[in-house]
């Protein structure tokens, strides 16, 4: 298992300057703020599809993800959540509108297994995923359906023992970067390569791999996690909501 992050406190006032990352990690199982409250933040469509979710578990993670996402952005933008009105592109990535006087926040979700985490950037495209690793679903046919035949090649040279977290790196990698481009499923997984080693640095190999930083990291035990940040040189802060002190 990769090395698990350190969790920071963040300061009361909330401040991204250019060059920085922030990742908040969230949980959905028991968010900080009530639910109840949390679900008065979601816009009409959203309220729609959390009524849509089959099991009760998940109609919570979507809300408590949705309503925090809210709570976060308002502490950064200087707004009640209640206030913040989140729009999807074409390709069903979420954004805010531009507030005046203040540099373009942009910002990506992603959740799985009851954790959530949010990458925060001014002016400049992000994404990030994250995955519970699952043994049972990081089998060689699922690799062959998504990875590159450079990035299979690579998770097969690993020791039976790694693979799981080898799969996992590669997913969360490759899902961060189509997501931070903007394009969503228009870019096929296959058609750009990732690094996947446990222990060695991410690297993307893309036709604009230049325009791009890959972080990985281990959220919490259990979990893989990656960031894909427009541009270079950037300093990334990780934050824990659970310690916050307005939380």
């Amino acid at each position: 298992m990769e090395p698990i992050t350190i969790w920071a406190q963040p300061s009361k006032t909330l401040t991204l300057a250019s060059g920085e990352i922030h990742v908040w990690r969230v949980p959905l199982d028991h968010p900080s703020v009530s639910l109840g409250l949390l679900s008065t933040y979601l816009s009409e469509e959203e309220a729609a599809r959390a009524e849509r979710f089959a099991f009760l578990r998940d109609k919570k993670h979507f809300i408590a993800g949705r309503g925090m996402l809210r709570v976060i952005l308002g502490r950064y933008l200087g707004a009640t959540p209640d206030s913040i009105s989140i729009h999807e592109s074409a390709h069903q990535k979420p954004y805010i509108s531009a507030i005046s006087s203040k540099p373009p926040l942009q910002f990506n979700l992603s959740h799985s297994h009851g954790l959530a985490l949010l990458a925060l950037a001014l002016d400049c495209q992000v994404g990030i995923d994250i995955e519970k690793l699952r043994p049972e679903f990081a089998t060689s046919k699922v690799a062959e359906q998504f990875f590159s035949r450079q990035e299979q090649k690579e998770l097969l040279s690993l020791p039976p023992a790694n693979r799981a977290q080898g799969f996992f790196n590669c997913w969360t990698r490759k899902e961060a970067y189509v997501k931070a481009t903007g394009k969503g499923l228009q870019v096929p997984l296959a058609s750009f390569d990732v690094s996947l080693t446990p222990g060695r640095p991410p690297t993307l190999r893309a036709a604009d791999s230049d325009r791009w930083t890959l972080f990985s990291f281990c959220p919490a035990k259990g979990y893989s996690a990656a960031a894909a940040v427009e541009g270079k040189g950037w300093s990334i802060q990780f934050y824990d909501w659970n310690v916050s002190p307005d939380s």
